[in-house]
């Protein structure tokens, strides 16, 4: 058995330690690609395996396997995987029946099933022969790669897969991806050394817990009132994605230049979900907010490859008029921003770089017992955003014309919104529990009519006053 390996620091291990049947730590990206007429079209797994044998050495974790320590009293490590057999990591399929279910299953399955770590710490699925789904080309090919939290944050993963897909042809240039955090490969101690050790690293991680409240306390949100996004889930996912062309959101910037693409979108998830809430006679008083991931690379000395921290963003639902809402929102982001920066400034060591393995497994098993039926929760939604480039990224000779990031929703957060980019193409990504959205097209209706008034708005302000705004009808 192994006994060198890369420690994996406890920002990254808390995604294994702390995972429950409700938190599942998967990522997943997924590139659509124009297949018609190009070897991506009748695609084989044989084809599928050799192009992914070429692109072993993109990134470590095509490489690696998790070892944990005996009943978790250690710190896991990432073992390299001498011999890996690509046939067991990829999947090929054919996708017989028209529209989105097929593609929606097969994805959501993905997304939800747990990884054995200890055997694979990465998949990837083609789906081949999808036809008359609304904003992806017919004959398109799905290429769904997964991986684990634990290996990489959302950016890394972006930064795999533009490494993946920068050859057109079969053979790969060499192209690699950009490392987040990382240390070298050591030798594994003794687990009663492992063992004794916890003992002073959970000492700091309480002293770092309490320092990290106190520092946080004078900029803390009030609680927001619980909405039916923040109850209990099923891991029955249902999955929606809405493809914009970029002009069209620039065209509602230019009518108000101090925001940013990210703003107008978080105004059309505020938009949504409080018309969609207001429907079902359950719209709050007080305003929603929404949890937004930062990145913080650069900033912080750390080897974890989760470079990330979260930010309460106000979504300002109360506010009725929607360029004013704009605005606000576009002023609580920046805030946010700042908030950071001013943590950032200041950082010592945070609670999550000293914690060991047993007191992450503990965090994750409390996790699973809080309440879910509460009358406030600290946000009400996930809004994350992956920009992936300008540049062309291909898969045999196929060109991408998109990419979506579903993401897993977890108790008490059962609504989650991503955005991504792909040259001038931007897809909201929408992935929610089915007991919680019934109807999640209506949402997505929603979410498109946020835009319209917006750009009615926007044209508002350009035009003379005569100029109508575009009415918003219900699709119901």
């Amino acid at each position: 058995m192994p006994r060198i390996g890369v420690r994996v620091p406890p920002r990254d291990a808390i995604n294994v330690l702390a995972e429950s049947d409700h938190v599942i730590a998967n990522l997943v990206d997924v590139l659509v690609v124009d297949a018609a007429g190009t070897d991506a079209a009748d695609l084989t797994h044989d084809v599928a395996c050799a192009w992914m044998r070429a692109r072993l050495d993109v990134d470590p974790v095509f490489r690696r396997r998790m070892r944990r320590r005996f009943a978790d009293l250690g710190d896991p490590f990432w073992i390299t995987d001498r011999e890996v057999v690509v046939a067991d990591h990829v999947v090929v399929e054919r996708i017989t029946e028209p529209g989105w279910s097929g593609v929606e299953r097969h994805i959501a399955h993905v997304m939800a099933t747990p990884m054995v770590l200890e055997r694979s710490t990465w998949e990837i699925h083609f789906l081949t022969g999808i036809r008359d789904v609304a904003g992806v080309p017919d004959g398109a090919t799905v290429v769904v790669v997964k991986v684990h939290h634990s290996s990489m944050d959302g950016l890394g993963l972006v930064s795999v897969m533009r490494a993946l897909f920068a050859d057109p042809g079969m053979a790969h240039g060499g192209a690699t991806s950009t490392p987040r955090g990382g240390s070298a490969p050591t030798m594994m101690r003794p687990l009663w050394r492992e063992a004794a050790s916890s003992v002073p690293r959970a000492i700091a991680f309480v002293r770092a817990m309490s320092a990290s409240r106190r520092a946080m306390a004078p900029r803390a949100h009030p609680p927001r009132p619980a909405t039916r996004f923040n109850s209990r889930i099923t891991l029955d996912h249902r999955i929606r994605v809405l493809f914009l062309d970029l002009p069209r959101i620039r065209a509602i910037k230019r009518a108000v230049p101090e925001v940013t693409v990210n703003d107008i979108l978080l105004t059309a998830v505020s938009l949504a979900m409080s018309r969609y809430l207001h429907d079902k006679g359950e719209e709050p008083v007080a305003t929603l907010s929404t949890t937004m991931p930062l990145d913080i690379d650069g900033a912080v000395d750390s080897p974890a490859a989760n470079r990330t921290t979260f930010v309460d963003v106000d979504l300002h639902t109360t506010e009725p008029e929607p360029m004013q809402r704009l605005r606000g929102v576009h002023a609580s982001a920046s805030e946010a921003k700042n908030r950071v920066k001013a943590m950032l400034d200041t950082h010592t060591v945070g609670p999550f770089d000293v914690a060991p393995a047993s007191v992450l497994r503990v965090i994750g098993a409390l996790s699973t017992m809080a309440p879910h039926d509460r009358p406030t929760v600290p946000s009400n939604t996930v809004v994350s955003n992956m920009p992936h480039g300008n540049d062309a990224l291909w898969f045999l000779g196929a060109p991408a014309v998109s990419a979506f990031m579903p993401m897993p929703t977890v108790d008490g957060m059962g609504l989650i919104h991503h955005v991504t980019s792909l040259g001038r193409r931007v897809s909201l990504t929408v992935t929610v529990d089915s007991t919680i959205m019934a109807d999640p097209d209506r949402y997505m209706r929603y979410l498109d009519d946020a835009l319209v008034v917006m750009e009615g708005a926007a044209a508002l302000a350009a035009e003379p006053a005569s100029t109508p705004v575009p009415a918003v009808t219900d699709t119901v």
